[in-house]
């Protein structure tokens, strides 16, 4: 997987500050993953997102490995009410061209390279 557009981890660098300013250890610290995946049945460059919850950052990097990408919510940084509202259709994070997730607007997006923003 390049790294050109952010790679597979898009983890907010928010999250891990404040894990580190309150010197909480990712392995210990429970949280959800979201991953991005493909979905041929929607069409080419389509994508579908899919929650996990109650996994660690370790945890979450495992099962991202073979993903288009993925991030770690941890629940001291979004808590499950809050990650209940976020909106994980592909569709309402489309830009076209995106250098990373940053790039996409809301924590829920992903930045899909060569299909931009997820």
């Amino acid at each position: 997987m390049s790294c050109e557009y952010g790679g597979q981890n898009q983890t907010s660098k928010a999250a891990f500050k404040l894990l580190a300013d309150k010197k909480i250890d990712l392995r210990s610290e429970m949280g959800a993953g979201l991953f991005l995946l493909p979905d041929p049945e929607s069409g080419p460059l389509r994508y579908r997102k899919v929650f996990v919850h109650d996994l660690s950052y370790v945890d979450v990097q495992v099962r991202g490995s073979n993903c288009v990408a993925y991030k770690w919510f941890p629940y001291s940084w979004l808590d499950k009410s809050a990650l209940a509202k976020l909106d994980l259709n592909p569709d309402s994070c489309y830009k076209p061209s995106c250098q990373s997730d940053e790039d996409c607007g809301n924590v829920e997006c992903f930045c899909a390279g060569s299909a931009g923003c997820a």
